[in-house]
């Protein structure tokens, strides 16, 4: 079901090559790699074995630098607690144990003859420990007993709860009711809509609103819909330009699946983290081998234990109680006084930056610094004097003085930092006076004595950190540590001056950056320095800086613009649409939606930059021109597609069936349209079912309703079922065209047509004036049920005058001004829809120009024209720019070459 659909699109993703199996050696490359989701990622590595241990690696090194948040795995926590997994009946029963247990335990428990010792605090996971002293036992039987006390009151949330759920369950008793009854009201409407045929009187005029069943109201019509944009389908609701790393970022859920044993089930502690989206939420349930429905879980007591027993794949989220140690490294009061290199003050450890101070020796000629911290753990402002001194030896830097008093003023509970830089010039031992701090003249802190021990050359390197590898390792060293360890909490640029040196070294450091799936923009740009041509096209890539100024297209040696690839542009459609004129007004060609007009200069715009048009561009030009209704410029296009140069023929084969109906061949859209009919995506299978049915409705059947929320199928269908009369005349004969009529009554009025139709171009506008006019003459003719159309003689006195002729029937009333021509009109005025036939043989007349004018609140205006399908239909209401809603009628004008002209008036469907 899925690969078809995925297989049809113009423009796939990674999820679509990786789904259909297709080569993924493309996203390797750093354009590509950098905006992979993290799941993309893993599924790339899954894919390519040899890049599954540096996967792993770097979404490793990338959670390193997220330091953990306590408060939000907190909140995720009792989240997971509060959907309340376990039954009532399960809880119930292990409650009722508890209890018994819990009860026999406290009734054994003596007071403890010394209170215990210190430091042994209890610690709970949500609330204080349980309390100490001789009161401990008192305290834990009412505890327990407090536990089991609530038995009554639980019984009543219990039965409460029980209520609650009896009561959903009558309201969905009632609401199946009302479903089963809408659906018998459905059923009925229809043999009702049945039983209606053909009889005038069916309706009782005078029947209550309680004797009225809503499923006989029939479908009114209905506007055309705003036209929308549409793009294709990838994530939900997400356009493709938002497709980017940060859509799935790391989290430890996706650390556990990239690590997670091939073949075995797949479940992590920390599912929570994968839910800051609705994209991520679904691709974390897609990959968790949990089942779908959730078999019944059992729980028992054992002793002081909680037994859970799974019947399935499960992840439990539990709390407990533990006793808790006091931590032994308490943090310094008042005052701290530590020393760091100046540009070399912090590390990581597990994600959060931390200090790293110096404490053993110094090195001459080095910039550090001081750091005092003062801490006012008092309830009252404090102002304050702090004293600081560099030490013996040293000599000032940055601006700070060897000795300085500083003012601070600290509010209640608060901490300040103070900071000054110095350097040794010289080895030795010097002692420092350390920092006081003093109110009023009294010194009331200070920070600890400390003495300095300054060497020219330390007598320990720490030759594994990225500073010194990186500035005096050898080569194969920092190829090694770039190999192994963290990329992400490193300074890349300080090989920068290694890159350009070497070639072979920057040959070998980007393959190892790239293996490892890491791109760093100033390495990448040496790419251009040392002529290595795939790197440099992936810098160009990547930065997009130059090839922004570069043009919408480009293909060269070097580098290939390709606006589809860098997420600038996409195929977009739009419907529906209904264009209100099918030809050029005033010498210039316009499209008036703005949207439509921009999205089709952006595509030619590119077009114009390539050198050649591929066949896919010819494909996307046909659209376009078709959304325009430049249907002979659209199929000259469709004729230079070569099929087999396409990544996919559904659209190519549509566009085909869609054209022969502009070529009168409605059987080779058939054809084409036949091997579809099974295809498993339903938007495709329905459009050409449709194609079939049209092709079927062109050659006399009726017409059917594929997709039932299609609105121009259900239009059609109803106008079928309407009872519909019309007149038309040729010569002397008049012809009543009818359906679901019985009899009529045919009024004649002598009128001056000529001068009514030079005055106004609504022709029939005036024959309401006749309605309080007796008319010349009337009688009364009767219809045949098998026929579709009756044939009288205008009355001899009439057939040299100019005559309206009305008819009335079938709660019709329809008139004509009476004058020569071979065509045979109907119209659907409840949905729209004019039909032209011959008058002679009834065959529909496909290409026939038909105008419409409006007539609004301002006057008669234009409202649009164009010309009849092969089967003769023409939708005289929809168009996309203009309010139908202004329109009080309508008047059509239909005009054929061979076989004439007439003028006939259309009411404004109902809605």
């Amino acid at each position: 079901m899925i690969a078809p659909y995925l297989a049809s699109k113009r423009d796939q993703t990674f999820i679509d090559k990786f789904l259909l199996g297709s080569k993924l050696n493309p996203y390797l490359e750093p354009f590509e790699y950098e905006r992979l989701n993290s799941l993309e990622r893993i599924l790339l590595a899954h894919r390519s074995e040899d890049r599954l241990e540096s996967t792993q690696w770097d979404l490793r090194d990338r959670l390193a630098l997220h330091p953990p948040d306590p408060a939000r795995s907190n909140l995720l926590f009792d989240g997971a607690l509060a959907t309340g997994g376990l039954t009532f009946s399960t809880l119930n029963q292990a409650r009722d144990k508890a209890n018994g247990f819990f009860g026999r335990v406290a009734d054994g428990i003596d007071a403890p003859a010394s209170p215990p010792a210190e430091g042994k605090p209890a610690a709970g996971g949500a609330g204080a420990g349980i309390a100490a002293g001789t009161s401990r036992g008192r305290s834990l039987r009412r505890s327990l007993e407090s536990n089991a006390l609530s038995r009554e009151a639980k019984d009543e949330a219990r039965a409460e709860t029980e209520s609650a759920v009896k009561e959903m369950k009558k309201l969905g008793a009632v609401q199946d009711k009302r479903q089963a009854k809408a659906k018998e009201g459905r059923e009925k409407a229809e043999l009702q809509q049945k039983d209606l045929a053909g009889k005038e009187d069916a309706f009782d005029a005078y029947a209550s609103e309680s004797d009225l069943d809503a499923s006989t109201v029939e479908a009114l019509y209905r506007a055309v819909e705003t036209t929308r944009e549409w793009a294709e389908t990838n994530y939900y609701r997400l356009p493709i330009g938002s497709h980017t790393h940060d859509l799935i970022a790391e989290s430890r859920f996706w650390l556990d699946y990239v690590r997670h044993e091939k073949g075995k089930a797949f479940g992590s502690r920390h599912l929570g983290e994968a839910a800051r989206n609705i994209h991520e939420t679904l691709l974390a349930l897609a990959v968790l081998d949990l089942p779908f429905d959730s078999p019944e879980s059992s729980m028992d007591i054992d002793g002081p234990k909680l037994v859970f027993t799974a019947a399935d794949s499960a992840i439990a989220f539990h709390r407990e109680i533990k006793e808790a140690e006091l931590a032994d490294n308490r943090p310094p009061l008042l005052v701290s006084q530590a020393y760091f290199r100046h540009g070399d003050r912090h590390r990581i450890e597990n994600g959060e930056q931390v200090d790293k101070f110096v404490s053993d020796e110094f090195v001459t000629s080095v910039v550090y610094g001081a750091q005092v911290v003062v801490t006012n753990p008092t309830s009252t402002r404090q102002k304050l004097d702090v004293l600081l001194q560099i030490p013996q030896g040293a000599m000032p830097v940055l601006g700070h003085r060897a000795t300085v008093t500083r003012k601070i003023s600290l509010d209640p509970y608060t901490t300040q930092r103070l900071e000054h830089f110095f350097y040794f010039p010289a080895a030795g031992d010097y002692p420092c006076y350390p920092a006081h701090v003093s109110k009023s003249g009294a010194v009331i802190a200070h920070a600890g004595k400390f003495t300095f021990k300054v060497v020219n050359e330390p007598s320990r390197v720490d030759e594994s950190s990225w500073a010194h590898i990186s500035q005096w390792g050898t080569g194969e060293q920092v190829l090694t540590y770039l190999s192994k360890m963290n990329l992400h909490n490193i300074n890349l640029l300080q090989i920068a001056w290694r890159c350009r040196e070497s070639g072979d070294f920057f040959r070998k450091a980007l393959e190892i950056l790239h293996r490892r799936g890491k791109y760093h923009r100033e390495l990448y740009s040496y790419g251009l320095f040392h002529n290595h041509m795939p790197i440099a096209r992936q810098f160009l890539l990547v930065d997009g800086r130059y090839l922004n100024n570069c043009g919408d297209y480009l293909a060269s040696e070097l580098v290939t613009i390709d606006p589809v690839a860098r997420r600038a542009y996409e195929h977009l459609e739009y419907k529906p649409l209904v264009n209100n004129r099918s030809h050029v007004v005033g010498g210039t060609r316009k499209i008036l939606n703005g949207r439509i007009r921009n999205q089709y200069q952006s595509f030619l715009r590119i077009l114009s930059q390539k050198p050649t048009l591929d066949h896919a561009d010819q494909l996307s030009t046909t659209y376009y021109l078709f959304l325009q209704d430049r249907a002979a410029e659209a199929m000259d296009r469709l004729d230079t597609v070569n099929a087999e140069a396409l990544p996919t023929s559904i659209q190519y084969d549509y566009f085909r069936a869609y054209s022969a109906f502009y070529r009168a061949q409605p059987d080779e859209a058939r054809a084409i349209a036949v091997k579809y009919t099974q295809h498993p995506v339903d938007r495709w299978r329905e459009r050409f079912v449709n194609v079939i049915a049209q092709a079927d409705e062109i050659q006399g059947k009726g017409p059917q309703i594929v997709a039932d929320e299609d609105r121009n199928q259900q239009q059609a269908k109803l106008a079928a079922a309407e009872p519909t009369l019309d007149l038309r005349v040729s010569g002397s004969l008049v012809t009543i065209d009818y359906q679901r009529v019985t009899n009529v009554q045919v009024n004649y009025y002598e009128m001056d047509l000529e001068f009514l139709f030079s005055t106004n171009p609504f022709v029939s506008s005036n024959s309401g004036s006749f309605s309080v006019v007796r008319p010349n003459k009337s009688e009364r003719l009767q219809l045949a049920d098998d026929k579709r159309s009756h044939n009288f003689e205008l009355p001899r006195e009439y057939q040299s005058k100019n005559v309206l002729v009305e008819v009335i029937g079938g709660g019709k009333k329809r008139s004509l001004a009476v004058y020569s021509n071979e065509l045979n009109t109907a119209v659907s005025e409840r949905y729209g829809i004019l039909t032209v036939r011959h008058a002679g043989d009834n065959r529909p007349l496909p290409a026939t120009y038909v105008k419409v004018y409006a007539l609004t609140s301002s006057g008669p205006q234009f409202y649009k024209d164009g010309y009849t399908d092969l089967r003769g239909k023409f939708d005289y209401a929809s168009v996309s720019t203009s309010d139908i809603g202004d329109v009080l009628k309508f008047s059509v004008l239909v005009m054929s070459g061979e076989n004439g002209a007439t003028v006939l008036e259309a009411p404004v469907p109902q809605q």
